[in-house]
Parts: structure tokens; C-alpha cells; sequence
């Protein structure tokens, strides 16, 4: 399976308990996921995927999105306010090998 690279990560604030991750893929198909968590242990990928945080435990939040073109945006609501956060980004492809 080809590697994915995803560069120019941001989190970006939106309305008020909600967070924007974007990114940009050299990929354009499959899925991106995002998880929002106030522990700064970055999950891996797979624990990105299932919504969880580096402990295993279920993200604050998380959130998908199909991948359509180079420019990605997974949005996260109801999240607390005035909270430091952590948002990570995983992108998904079906091996078809």
C-alpha cells in the first residue's frame, strides 16, 4: 500500500465548541478522520479511526469526512469552551491489493 502524506495540518476554531482540522493530502480518495482530545499524546492511526485518544479511551471528539479532493476539513461540535485541545488527522485508503 502506497504512503499517504498529509502537510499543512491546522486546528482552527469555529463557533463556539467547535473545531476545524485541515490538511492537505496527496491523496484524494478514502476517508479522513480527526479526533479532538485535551491529552497531547499524539494516538496513533488506527486509535485516530475508532475515535479514540493515545490511551485507548474514547476522544472528546471526533468526527470523518470522504476525501474528494487535496484540501481536507474534518469539522468536531460540542466540545467544551475555554479548554486547551489537541486535534489529530488520519486518512484512510481501501487497499484494493
Amino acid at each position: 500500500m502506497a504512503d499517504i502524506t498529509l502537510s499543512q495540518f491546522e486546528a482552527l476554531t469555529g463557533a463556539e465548541g467547535e473545531v476545524i482540522l485541515t490538511a492537505t493530502t496527496d491523496t484524494t480518495s478514502g476517508v479522513a478522520y480527526g479526533v479532538v482530545d485535551t491529552d497531547p499524546t499524539p494516538p496513533t492511526n488506527e486509535q485516530i479511526r475508532n475515535g479514540l485518544n493515545a490511551a485507548s479511551l474514547p476522544a472528546l471528539g471526533k468526527g470523518y469526512v470522504s476525501v474528494t479532493s487535496s484540501a481536507l476539513s474534518v469539522t468536531i461540535t460540542g466540545l467544551p469552551s475555554n479548554t486547551l485541545l489537541y486535534g489529530w488527522l488520519a486518512q484512510q485508503v481501501a487497499d484494493n491489493g
